[in-house]
């Protein structure tokens, strides 16, 4: 076993915050996190006097887990319409449309569409 600290047998390196989810997906608040909690949808774990998240559980919330060879790329902050219509030549609405429509790879927080950075690198690259 490692020197590790482990919580849940998971390290405690890997448990987020609620602030650590505000900054990844740019929203948030209280009584949002704790309707995703009553309705089950995200499972908080509290570790003293703190209230954390592990990445499955935040992945399992925004849609799903994604591939192995993918987890390091996917705890990157995700990027908003606005951000993201900032590296190409289309305007957010559109994104969104086309995210919903399953043409681009996105992320759900609630209501919200959201971007993983990686994904949308390679979905630009592959676009023209």
């Amino acid at each position: 076993m490692s020197s590790m600290v482990r919580w849940h047998n998971q390290p405690v390196a890997q448990i987020l915050s609620r602030a650590d989810l505000q900054r990844r997906w740019q929203c948030g608040s209280a009584s949002f996190f704790q309707r995703a909690e009553v309705d089950g949808l995200l499972i908080a774990r509290r570790y003293a006097r703190t209230v954390g998240y592990f990445w499955k559980d935040v992945w399992s919330f925004e849609g799903g887990q994604p591939k192995t060879e993918l987890l390091e790329a996917y705890r990157a902050d995700l990027l908003t319409p606005d951000e993201l219509a900032s590296m190409c030549p289309m305007q957010p609405k559109t994104l969104i449309r086309k995210a919903t429509a399953g043409r681009i790879p996105h992320r759900r927080v609630g209501r919200a569409i959201r971007f993983v950075p990686y994904e949308a690198e390679r979905w630009l690259k592959n676009w023209s």
